[in-house]
């Protein structure tokens, strides 16, 4: 057992482990383009990120996993909603399709550069880990895909969960599925309501990882994954 007592690292998993790559607008616009549209990369991520800050959530803490058509919907309102005011598509369902699939494959993602050192040091020093993210089914084919699945004891996704943070019953999902108490786990997520707050009211500590600076009186929190090594 390490100093602070810790057993096991629950991790979210965007922003914090993996990110989008190249970005959402270079994604989105490049699929565009196979279907005539040119559009700027910039102006579609925008409209992505106005529009994400006002969706209502894809599960509604109810207990019941997602329908795979439930989760279609969802972002099939979304991805339309983009491109609402960019531009109309001949065939938007075979449109969807295609932007759908794009990003379950692993090279729409990438691991951050201090990802798989820090899970190999954890790895190596008997930590129980785990992912707890908010996020649809593909999830656990998409960590398989990136090299990473080895490493956690469970991965608990919101959609197949039936709960999404702040809900504290995700996080009860991964400590049953560990077998470790709330005291013996430490938390780190990108996001200070949904990851850090969230994580606290579940009666888990937690740190909050703000890459870029963009919480600087923000409380108990690191600039990279890197820093995990010398907290622990």
């Amino acid at each position: 057992m390490n100093s602070n007592g810790y057993k096991g690292v629950f991790f979210d998993a965007g922003n914090t482990l993996l990110r989008v790559h190249p970005s959402i607008g270079a994604i989105y616009s490049e699929a565009a383009r196979q279907f005539g549209a040119d559009l700027e990369p910039q102006a579609i991520e925008a409209s992505f990120q106005a529009l994400w800050n006002k969706t209502a959530p894809l599960v509604g803490n109810e207990g019941h996993r997602l329908t795979y058509e439930k989760e279609r919907d969802w972002w099939k309102h979304i991805v339309r909603q983009v491109f609402q005011n960019l531009i109309q598509f001949e065939d938007f369902d075979r449109f969807f399709d295609f932007l759908y699939f794009r990003f379950e494959r692993a090279d729409s993602w990438r691991l951050y550069d201090d990802a798989l050192h820090v899970l190999e040091y954890l790895k190596a020093n008997n930590f129980k880990l785990a992912i707890v993210s908010n996020w649809d089914s593909r999830l656990p084919s998409l960590v398989n895909q990136l090299g990473i699945s080895h490493f956690f004891e469970t991965i608990v996704v919101s959609a197949i969960a039936g709960y999404e943070k702040p809900h504290p019953a995700i996080f009860q999902i991964a400590l049953q599925q560990t077998g470790l108490a709330s005291q013996e786990v430490l938390y780190i997520g990108d996001d200070p309501f949904l990851d850090y707050q969230a994580a606290k009211k579940a009666g888990i500590h937690a740190l909050h990882l703000d890459r870029n600076a963009r919480f600087p009186d923000h409380p108990e929190k690191i600039a990279s994954l890197s820093e995990l090594i010398d907290f622990l």
